[in-house]
């Protein structure tokens, strides 16, 4: 039987695995270090990082060795996660620890290329973290005291401050910028899960040859200070430009925010937040997934798609803005995990528990056959979902009824692309 590892590191509070389950896949739900715990790093092999995806490849190394005794197949396993647990399965594509442990993955919200899933400045965080128990603490201290003193530190201690500390000189935008404890590039030490730039994996191919489908998505706003929060952020146009693009000339970085601003408005962004938002969506999501997929498709088959559909089922606790679309972040989540314990898709609308169907069909055969459309069925609209490739991009657009379209979002990305071709320093 196929074996379906989520790699998030929690699901909603009383969801569980029962519509899977009706698919006949076996459901591994794994749990990993998060915060400090799972992500500080010291740049070097004292605390080389990347604990919270190492602790993910145990889990696939015990689901190789031990899912046959739940019935299970370790030669047909496949990885999904969404948002953080969509990161997360795209750097176990990369990572060379994880060859060999599963056929496929689905990403769901996120890419080892979007800019809260990667930490640039991890020594610095981790130094500030230490001086929050001893102010004292500073860069003339080795690793291997950093390392000492945060251990006689308890770890609810750390846990409770790496909550509410914003570490200097660091973004606080950490959706745009990059959360403080997230994966980093290690020096090259025995156990190491990724001591090479992602963007550079997979551009010379040297990953996991598996194929994945990935999701891109919509946004709805769902913050009450979001005007507040764009205007503070907006206030320099340099803020615009992501420290990916690695520009170090001052004015070059305004002329490059600029440039991006006009990707969404003559104005202000936060003259219209459907604007702001989809500035958000694209620089936080929409294009890195994108860009990913249009690399790993040089090597492997991949399938993409958009959930736009928008219903019962995802709830209601939104602010909506004409243009910006509507569904939200994890929108998807509810119709793939059953609640409180129970299987009730019966209680929602007729069109949210066919779009359900639909989904758990288009997932669960993926699992099986490596193609989310293996043969015509009328619950799928008889339709054929076709690869993703750079010269054709078709996806999968999952709504009240399913179509195949091309080039998602394509009105804004065409034009980050060309902001990184003329602004953009590689190793991006």
């Amino acid at each position: 039987m196929e074996v379906a590892t989520n790699m998030e590191s929690a699901t909603f509070s009383g969801s569980g695995p029962h519509y899977f389950m009706e698919h006949e896949v076996i459901v591994v739900t794994v749990n990993y270090r998060v915060g400090p715990q799972g992500f500080l790093s010291t740049g070097d092999t004292v605390i080389p990082g990347n604990n919270g995806l190492k602790d993910q490849s145990l889990a696939l190394k015990w689901v190789q060795e031990n899912i046959a005794q739940f019935g299970g197949n370790p030669d047909k396993v496949t990885i999904f996660g969404q948002s953080a647990g969509a990161a997360s399965v795209t750097y176990q594509i990369l990572s060379p620890q994880s060859q060999g442990l599963f056929r496929g993955a689905i990403a769901q919200s996120g890419s080892a290329l979007t800019p809260w899933a990667f930490q640039r400045h991890a020594k610095d965080i981790a130094y500030q973290l230490a001086a929050q128990f001893d102010p004292t603490f500073n860069k003339s201290r080795t690793s291997q005291e950093l390392l000492e003193f945060l251990q006689s530190v308890p770890g609810e201690d750390i846990s409770n401050m790496a909550t509410t500390f914003h570490p200097a000189g660091v973004s606080e935008e950490c959706i745009i910028e990059g959360f403080y404890y997230s994966p980093v590039i290690e020096v090259e030490h025995e156990g190491a899960f990724l001591t090479e730039n992602q963007y550079t994996l997979l551009e010379s191919g040297n990953f996991s040859k598996v194929p994945p489908y990935y999701r891109n998505m919509l946004r709805r706003i769902n913050w009450k200070s979001c005007k507040q929060v764009v205007e503070n952020y907006e206030s320099n146009v340099q803020n615009l430009a992501n420290e990916d693009l690695h520009i170090t000339d001052t004015g070059n970085l305004s002329l490059a925010g600029e440039e991006i601003r006009r990707i969404y408005t003559d104005d202000q962004l936060a003259a219209n937040l459907s604007n702001a938002v989809r500035f958000y969506s694209d620089t936080s999501f929409t294009r890195s997934i994108i860009r990913y997929a249009e690399l790993q498709s040089k090597y492997t088959d991949v399938y993409f798609y958009q959930f736009s559909y928008f219903g019962n089922m995802t709830g209601k606790d939104y602010i909506e803005l004409p243009g910006a679309g509507k569904v939200p972040h994890a929108g998807d989540w509810l119709y793939q995990w059953a609640q409180g314990n129970r299987s009730n898709v019966h209680i929602f609308p007729d069109d949210d528990v066919l779009t359900h169907e639909r989904y758990m069909k288009l997932f669960t055969d993926f699992s099986k056959y490596l193609n989310p459309t293996p043969e015509e069925s009328s619950l799928i609209q008889n339709l054929t979902w076709p690869k993703f490739s750079p010269e054709h991009f078709y996806y999968l657009d999952i709504d009240v009824d399913l179509s195949i379209k091309v080039n998602p979002k394509e009105e804004s990305y065409s034009k980050w692309v060309e902001v990184y071709d003329k602004w953009g320093v590689k190793p991006f």
